[in-house]
């Protein structure tokens, strides 16, 4: 019965959202994301401030694993997806169309938490650290620090995956039930207001695109114009960011949309603005840096080519100008 219910919940928002967007004569795009957090603000920016309205849209974001979002993308469930690190590691593995076409984060909004007893990186050798998807993002990332201390994930420190995302792993270093995890906005602020340990910032050893948007390759040309409204629309939320005169606005959202004081929300801001896109349009570098991260067997010289679609930001971004 439960089960039923959750179906129907899930049923409920798709046709309720599909039949808003009918009734106003807004285009409905669905984008997938795997994890609530303040990282996801420019995505939930453009429906909060109305900005895919301006352009004949109704965006809807809709949570799921990274896997699945990636093939939402090939069977058209999904127009976009958020998640680019995830993304690229689907596309090259698996040899998928997909592009690259909008940045949001230019480096990962993540901290290295860990028990108060985990004085430093050595000390997580044969301990459990958790990532909030296999081949996600944070499992790149958490790898990538580790090496960077001579850890080998997997082997040295044991790594296991939280469905739930940041929420389900903020409650599990709360708990004790792992040593470590990277946490985004707003838990690395609680955690360490809790007295739990700031090992490291991830943008120190890496620094590549977390969050954008992807998109079927086919898309680009047979929805060209619906691409880039969407494109469109998502550079202007980086523009009301980035605004110092709406800080007080963003601010009271944050504060609103977490359950965070004022305090918690200013801070949260400011770190986010240090690595937040100007104008969208994507790192082929951090493209590069995601592509090296990969297996070597599974790299290839001429993909990040195929996998990163300049034109359409930096067309949009001057015409928005």
């Amino acid at each position: 019965m439960k089960s039923l219910s959750i179906v129907f919940a899930i049923q409920f928002v798709f046709f309720s959202s599909f039949g808003f967007a009918q009734e106003t004569g807004l285009t409905r795009i669905r984008i997938g994301y795997p994890s609530m957090s303040m990282a996801l603000l420019p995505a939930m920016a453009v429906r909060e401030k109305g900005f895919d309205a301006q352009e004949g849209l109704w965006i809807e974001l809709v949570q799921t694993r990274p896997s699945v979002s990636v093939m939402g993308l090939i069977s058209g469930e999904f127009d976009f997806d958020v998640g680019i690190p995830s993304a690229v590691q689907a596309a090259v593995a698996q040899d998928l169309p997909l592009r690259v076409i909008f940045e949001a984060t230019q480096a990962p909004l993540f901290t290295f938490m860990a028990q108060r007893n985990v004085k430093s990186f050595a000390d997580l050798k044969s301990r459990t650290v958790a990532v909030t998807a296999m081949g996600g993002a944070t499992h790149l990332i958490t790898q990538s620090i580790l090496e960077s201390h001579r850890l080998k994930l997997g082997a040295d420190v044991r790594v296991i995956a939280i469905g739930g995302g940041m929420p389900a792993v903020f409650s599990a270093l709360t708990a004790g039930t792992i040593d470590g995890a990277l946490i985004s906005l707003p838990w690395q602020i609680r955690l360490e207001q809790a007295g739990l340990r700031a090992l490291a910032e991830a943008s120190d050893y890496v620094r590549f695109p977390t969050n954008g948007l992807v998109a079927k390759a086919e898309k680009l040309q047979r929805e060209s114009d619906k691409v880039r409204k969407v494109v469109r629309a998502h550079i202007r939320t980086l523009r009301y960011l980035h605004s110092d005169k709406n800080t007080e606005e963003i601010a009271a959202y944050i504060m609103r949309r977490f359950n965070v004081d004022g305090a918690i929300a200013i801070q949260s801001l400011k770190r986010m603005r240090a690595v937040w896109s100007e104008n969208g349009v994507p790192s082929k570098k951090g493209v590069e840096q995601i592509l090296r991260m990969l297996p070597a067997g599974k790299r290839d010289a001429g993909v990040l080519d195929q996998l990163v679609e300049l034109s359409i930001a930096t067309e949009v971004s001057r015409e928005a100008r």
